[in-house]
């Protein structure tokens, strides 16, 4: 699987963190799932169309996870396009494509301001992501940072990391199935990130 950083993919602005409601929809809010990890399949408008597919299911199961108590990350936003005819026929030949979004950052929320942990999470995420499904062609995953301002720490800024991540395939089936693998080496990315970041927590001075 293709990593890569994602520049062009960059958000514009700066996010805030807890954010309200989205400017261009205002259905669309902020929800804290490490409080209220149920609401997963029942808010994210996105995905609810495509929740037959294990894909979504997964995803679903991930961010449960990433909420939950062994992980030391959280999430605040994520979106999904659907599958659709293939924007990208020079990576790819194939029919149609989806693609998505995630934005991971330390729960700890201080450390989403120091530059050098923010750049420490978007390297290590490089590491395992470039490791796992070295043979798989028809996913990508692309990094890049958002600048983000902390409510919760008087506007402090800081960044948060943004996952761009793209499946490929024949049929809308083959597209969700490779969808499935984006999101499995995701999950094992975060996992092996979270054992690094209570490693590090634990070191002795």
């Amino acid at each position: 699987m293709h990593v890569y950083e994602a520049k062009e993919l960059a958000l514009n602005g700066v996010r805030s963190h807890p954010w309200r409601t989205a400017a261009y929809n205002q259905a669309c809010r902020y929800y804290d799932f490490k409080l209220e990890p149920e609401l997963i399949p029942n808010v994210l408008e996105d995905f609810m169309p495509w929740a037959n597919y294990q894909a979504v299911q997964d995803f679903y199961a991930y961010l449960a996870w990433l909420s939950g108590p062994n992980s030391e990350l959280e999430s605040n936003d994520c979106a999904f396009g659907g599958v659709t005819p293939n924007k990208s026929p020079n990576i790819t030949p194939s029919k149609f494509q989806a693609s998505g979004r995630l934005i991971i950052l330390f729960r700890s929320l201080l450390a989403n301001c120091e530059e050098q942990s923010t750049e420490w999470l978007f390297r290590c995420f490089w590491f395992y992501l470039e490791r796992i499904e070295t043979d798989f062609q028809l996913g990508v995953i692309g990094l890049a940072k958002a600048a983000t301002e902390f409510l919760d720490l008087n506007r402090r800024k800081g960044m948060s990391l943004v996952f761009n991540f793209w499946s490929w395939g024949d049929t809308e089936i083959e597209v969700m199935s490779n969808l499935q693998r984006v999101v499995a080496a995701l999950k094992r990315a975060s996992v092996e990130v979270c054992t690094d970041i209570r490693s590090a927590n634990n070191r002795p001075l």
